[in-house]
């Protein structure tokens, strides 16, 4: 199961609809909030997380820290349009393996990153 996460409804739905068109036996969840996105966390078991970095409620980064707290191990990749402050931000992070995509990117780009932090995570 993928879990998608971002405050603004047209990169959720878009990030979305591009993780169920690569075809993998899994499913996909959104979270409209890092507050949301917990609570799914909490009930759910995942393999995967895809998290905005810009965020009203917490910011990507204390998001995956508190889902690999949840979840020890869980994969993540956290997008941001602001990539020097996210990478900053994440290099002080208790966040364990954790992929970097910048906004914006391609679809392909996406998808190509989301089956490689998939691939690398299984073989792990």
């Amino acid at each position: 199961m993928v879990l998608v996460v971002d405050d603004d409804a047209d990169v959720l739905a878009s990030v979305a609809q591009l993780v169920r068109v690569i075809g993998l036996p899994l499913g996909v969840r959104t979270a409209r909030s890092g507050r949301e996105a917990l609570a799914v966390l909490s009930d759910e078991r995942f393999d995967l997380v895809i998290s905005d970095f810009h965020m009203g409620d917490m910011d990507g980064v204390a998001l995956i820290e508190a889902a690999q707290r949840l979840q020890p191990g869980l994969a993540c990749v956290l997008m941001s349009g602001d990539p020097h402050v996210a990478r900053d931000r994440l290099r002080g992070a208790r966040a364990a393996d954790v992929s970097f995509i910048a906004k914006p990117f391609g679809a392909h780009d996406l998808v190509d990153h989301v089956l490689a932090r998939l691939r690398r995570s299984m073989a792990a």
